[in-house]
C-alpha cells in the first residue's frame, strides 16, 4: 500500500513537471500522497520490523520526505539502509540519496566521501539514471556547464521511460538559452515534443521554438509546424491562437500580403464571437501594425488599433493599440505643427490645443519639429527606412542648423548613408559651439527616456569608437542605477578604473565598487546566519549535535537579533535535551517533564503541532490538576477561539486566576524567518556569485 501512494506521488509530481504546473491543488495532493505513502511505511517500521520488506519501507520513507524536503529524516532512513543493508537492492540508491542530501546541505566534504564510494560498473540503469543526474546537481552547484550537459545526456541514455526524460531536457533547454544557442534550444523543444509521443508543447515551449526558429530565418518550418497544429486542433479558442502565430510569422518573414488576407478572413469569421475579444482585439492590433509597418499608412493603421481598444480595451493588445495611437496623434499634432510652419523662418509662433481647455502660445523653429518628426518614426513607430529618409531631409533643408548636425550623427552611428561625409572628431558645431562627443552623448541621453535599449547601445558605440571616459563611465552608471545590473556594473566600473587610472571620475567609482562590496558582504553574512538559525531549529527535535553546532555558528553573525536568539536558544536546547532525556528514563514526576518539554516547544519555539499532543494528552491523562490548568492555559493561547479557555475556567472558577493562569502561558519573544531556507540558500548563491567578481579582480 505504501508503495502505490508513493508511486502515484512520483506520477503526479512528474505530470507537473511536463506540465510546468503552479497549480497548488496538484501540490497538496502530492503533499497528501507522500504523506500516506510515509504513514503506511512506518506501520511496516512499527509494527513488522522482522519483514523482509522492511528495507522498502525505510526507502520510502526516506525519498517521500525527501520530496517533501524534511533533510533530517530523509538523512535519517538512507543511513540506516546504508548501515544495515549493505547487500540489499537499495544500497547504492541510498548512497547516492546521501550524497545527494548532502550537496543540498552544502556539505561538500560528506558529498565527495559518499560519491566516491560508488562503483558505476555495479549500478542498474535506474541507479546510473540517479547516479548522473546526481552529478548534474554537483555540476550545476559548481557552474560547470560542460558536465552538467555530459552527465545530462547519460542519465537520457539510462532512461527507457519517455515521460521521465522530459525534465532533463527542460534542464538542457535552460542551458542552451543561457548561452544563446537557438540550434540547441530548438532540438531540445523536439525532444520533448517526441517524449509526449508528438502532442502539442504548451504554449510557452511552442512560444520558445518559434523565437528561435526566427532567429535561424526558418521561416518555411515555423509555418509547417503551425499549419500541422492548426490542422488537427479541435477547440477552437487554441485554433485561433496558432492562426494568429502563423500570421506573426508571415509578418516576420516581410509576407505582408499574405499576412492581411489571413487577418482579414479572420476577421470576417470571428469578429462577433464575443468568447474571443481577446484574439479579435489581437486581429486588428496586427492589422494595424501591417498598415503602419508595411504600407506607412498611419489613418488606417489608426482605424485598426482603435477597432482593437474598442473590441478589449483591458487585453493585451487592446493596451498596446492604446500605446500605438497615443504615438500616432502625437505624430498628427507634429504634422500639423510642420504644416502651419513657416519654413523660411527659423522660428515660428504655433496655437496648439493640448487639452480642449486650454491654449498655449509657444515658440518652435521649423528643423526642431521635423526632428521630433523623424525621432518618433525612428526610435518609436520602428520605421527606421522612413525616419532616416526625414533625417536626410533636415541635413537637406537645414545643413548649419543644430538639428541638422544633430540628423547627421544618426546618420552616421546608423551607417545608413555611405553619400552622407563622416564627421571628424575635432568638429564642432558652430551654433552652440558644442563638440561633436558632446553632441553624441547628448543625443544618447535624450534617448534614455523613450528608448533605454537604443540609449545603451549609442554609448557603447560612442566609447568604442572615441575611448570616451566619460562614456564609459556613464554605462556603468546605467547599470548600477536603473537596470540595477550588479555583474556588469562592476565590469564597466572595473574597465573604467584600468583605462583611466587617474580618470576624472576614478574616486567616486572606487566609492562604489567598495559599498557594492560592503552590501554583498554583508548580505551573505546575514544570509550564512538566517540558514544557520534555521538549520539549527531544523535539526532542534531530532540531531541534538547538529542543532547546537548551528545555533552556535548563527550566534556569531553580524545580526544582533539572531544573534541574540541563538544564544537564549543554545540554553533553551540543554534544556529540552535534560527534559527529554528524563523522559526516556521513566522519571518519577514524568508529567511536569512533559510540561516542560511541551513549553519549549510551544513557547520558544513555535512547534506548536507537536506540543499540542503533548498538552492534549496531559490533559486527557494526567492527574494533576496543576498540569492539566497549565496544558490548557497553553491549548487556549495556541488555539484562540477554541473549548480550551472554557474548560480552564471551570476548573479554576476564579477570574483572576484564569487571567493569571493566560497570561502566563503565552508564547515567548522568538525569532521567525518568513521566507524558506530554499530560498535564503538560493539567495546566498546569488550574492555569493556576485562577490566573486571582486575576488577575481
Amino acid at each position: 500500500m505504501a508503495d502505490s501512494f508513493y508511486n502515484e506521488a512520483l506520477d503526479l509530481l512528474a505530470l507537473n513537471e511536463i506540465e510546468e504546473s503552479v497549480n497548488k491543488q496538484n501540490s497538496i495532493t502530492i503533499n497528501t500522497l507522500f504523506d500516506k505513502a510515509i504513514i503506511n511505511a512506518q506501520i511496516i517500521e512499527n509494527n513488522f520490523y522482522e519483514t523482509k520488506y522492511i528495507d522498502d519501507a525505510y526507502y520510502i520513507i526516506g525519498m517521500s520526505t525527501f520530496y517533501q524536503n524534511k533533510i533530517s529524516s530523509s538523512k535519517y532512513y538512507f543511513e540506516r539502509i546504508y548501515n544495515e543493508y549493505s547487500s540489499d537492492d537499495f544500497f547504492y540508491k541510498s548512497i547516492i540519496m546521501l550524497s545527494k542530501l548532502s550537496l543540498k546541505m552544502e556539505d561538500i566534504e560528506n558529498y565527495n566521501l559518499y560519491i566516491s564510494k560508488i562503483d558505476i560498473d555495479k549500478l542498474n540503469k535506474n541507479e546510473k539514471v540517479m547516479f548522473y543526474l546526481t552529478l548534474v546537481d554537483y555540476n550545476n552547484y559548481k557552474q560547470n556547464p560542460n558536465e552538467v550537459f555530459k552527465n545530462s545526456l547519460l542519465a537520457i541514455e539510462n532512461l527507457d521511460t519517455k515521460t521521465q526524460k522530459i525534465p532533463i531536457y527542460y534542464n538542457l533547454l535552460i542551458l542552451a538559452e543561457n548561452n544563446d544557442n537557438y540550434t540547441d534550444a530548438i532540438k531540445y523543444i523536439n525532444q520533448i515534443e517526441y517524449c509526449l509521443d508528438n502532442k502539442k508543447v504548451n504554449n510557452d515551449l511552442l512560444d520558445k521554438w518559434i523565437k528561435y526558429n526566427t532567429n535561424l530565418n526558418e521561416f518555411t518550418l515555423i509555418s509547417e509546424k503551425l499549419n500541422d497544429y492548426i490542422q488537427t486542433e479541435i477547440n477552437e479558442k487554441k485554433k485561433v491562437s496558432y492562426l494568429l502565430k502563423l500570421v506573426e510569422n508571415y509578418m516576420n518573414s516581410q509576407d505582408y500580403s499574405k499576412a492581411r488576407n489571413k487577418l482579414n478572413d479572420l476577421l470576417e469569421q470571428y469578429k462577433d464571437n464575443r468568447s474571443l475579444k481577446s484574439e479579435v482585439s489581437q486581429i486588428y492590433y496586427l492589422l494595424g501594425i501591417i498598415e503602419l509597418e508595411s504600407y506607412n499608412d498611419f489613418d488606417r493603421s489608426r482605424f485598426f488599433f482603435q477597432e482593437s481598444i474598442d473590441i478589449s480595451r483591458v487585453s493585451e493588445f487592446g493596451k498596446k493599440s492604446d500605446s500605438k495611437i497615443k504615438v500616432l496623434n502625437e505624430i498628427n499634432d507634429l504634422q500639423e505643427l510642420i504644416e502651419n510652419s513657416s519654413q523660411d523662418s527659423i522660428h515660428s509662433t504655433i496655437i496648439i490645443d493640448e487639452d480642449r481647455n486650454k491654449r498655449y502660445s509657444i515658440n518652435m523653429s521649423l528643423d526642431s519639429l521635423l526632428y521630433s518628426y523623424a525621432q518618433i518614426l525612428f526610435y518609436d513607430l520602428n520605421l527606421q527606412e522612413l525616419g532616416l529618409q526625414n533625417f536626410n531631409e533636415i541635413i537637406n533643408k537645414f545643413p548649419d542648423s543644430d538639428y541638422g548636425y544633430k540628423s547627421r550623427i544618426i546618420l552616421n552611428l546608423e551607417n545608413k548613408e555611405a553619400n552622407i561625409p563622416m564627421l571628424t572628431e575635432v568638429s564642432v558645431n558652430v551654433d552652440n559651439q558644442l563638440s561633436k562627443l558632446d553632441t553624441l552623448i547628448d543625443e544618447s541621453w535624450s534617448l534614455f527616456v523613450t528608448s533605454r535599449e537604443q540609449s545603451m547601445k549609442n554609448f557603447k558605440n560612442l566609447y568604442q569608437n572615441y575611448k570616451d571616459e566619460k562614456s564609459l563611465y556613464i554605462i556603468g552608471t546605467i547599470y548600477d542605477k536603473y537596470e540595477k545590473n550588479i555583474d556588469s556594473t562592476v565590469y564597466y566600473y572595473n574597465n573604467y578604473l584600468d583605462a583611466y587610472p587617474n580618470g576624472s571620475y576614478g574616486m567616486e567609482i572606487s566609492d562604489r565598487l567598495n559599498e557594492i562590496k560592503d552590501m554583498l558582504d554583508y548580505n551573505i553574512s546575514y544570509l550564512n546566519q538566517k540558514i544557520y538559525y534555521k538549520k539549527a531549529m531544523g535539526f532542534f527535535d531530532n540531531n541534538y549535535d547538529s542543532s547546537l553546532h548551528y545555533f552556535d555558528l548563527s550566534s556569531m553573525g553580524r545580526d544582533r537579533e539572531i544573534k541574540n536568539f541563538s544564544k537564549n536558544n543554545l540554553s533553551i536546547l540543554r534544556q529540552y535535551h535534560i527534559n527529554d532525556s528524563l523522559l526516556k528514563i521513566n522519571y518519577d514526576n514524568i508529567d511536569s517533564v512533559r510540561i516542560n518539554k511541551a513549553s519549549i516547544l510551544y513557547k520558544d519555539l513555535g512547534y506548536d503541532s507537536l506540543a499540542i499532543t503533548i498538552y492534549k494528552d496531559i490533559i486527557n491523562n494526567s492527574k494533576d490538576m496543576s498540569n492539566i490548568n497549565s496544558s490548557l492555559s497553553a491549548m487556549s493561547n495556541i488555539l484562540e477561539g477554541s473549548k480550551w479557555d472554557s474548560l480552564l475556567f471551570v476548573n479554576v472558577q476564579d477570574s483572576n486566576l484564569f487571567k493569571l493562569l493566560i497570561d502566563k502561558s503565552k508564547r515567548n519573544n522568538m525569532y521567525l524567518i518568513k521566507d524558506s531556507l530554499e530560498q535564503n540558500i538560493l539567495d546566498l548563491k546569488f550574492y555569493n556569485e556576485k562577490y566573486k567578481l571582486f575576488i577575481n579582480n
